[in-house]
Formats: C-alpha cells, sequence, structure tokens
C-alpha cells in the first residue's frame, strides 16, 4: 500500500471531520435531541462541540487552500489570512 502525503492525510481529516459535523448537526437540529435524555448543559456543550468543529474544519479547509502557494502566490491573489473558504 502506497504512502498517503501530507496532503492526503489533511484531506482525509477534513472528510472525517466533515461526516462528524454532519452527524451532530442532524442529532442537535434535526429533532432526535427533543426525545434524548439530555442536560440542558450537556446540549449546551454539544453545540460548543459542534462549534469547534466547524471552526477546525475551517481551518483545514484554508490549509488546504493554500497549500503549496509560495507567500508571493498568495499576495498575488490577494490572500487573506483570516478568509474563510
Amino acid at each position: 500500500m502506497a504512502e498517503t502525503t501530507a496532503k492526503e492525510r489533511v484531506e482525509q481529516e477534513l472528510e472525517e471531520l466533515n461526516e462528524k459535523i454532519t452527524k451532530l448537526t442532524a442529532f442537535l437540529y434535526g429533532g432526535k435531541i427533543l426525545t434524548a435524555d439530555l442536560s440542558n448543559d450537556m446540549r449546551y456543550q454539544m453545540k460548543r462541540q459542534l462549534n469547534a468543529m466547524q471552526e477546525y474544519a475551517n481551518a483545514l479547509q484554508h490549509r488546504l487552500h493554500i497549500w503549496g502557494k509560495s507567500n508571493r502566490e498568495l499576495a498575488e491573489i490577494g490572500h487573506c489570512n483570516t478568509c474563510d473558504y
């Protein structure tokens, strides 16, 4: 089996993270949470977790967007290190 590159590992990590985000979002906003025996604090913590996962996914997407580009190339395309991609 061929060894994966760093970029491929980041892509795989992002894919797995997006699957988890989808599942947690479906649980929190799809109605299942209404029948779950969870405290309000647990629900709040799960929403915090979702927000953190989304921020992490944004960071991975940003890394992939700029992967392999030099500082000069990034400047030429108007790269913004606070932008979401």
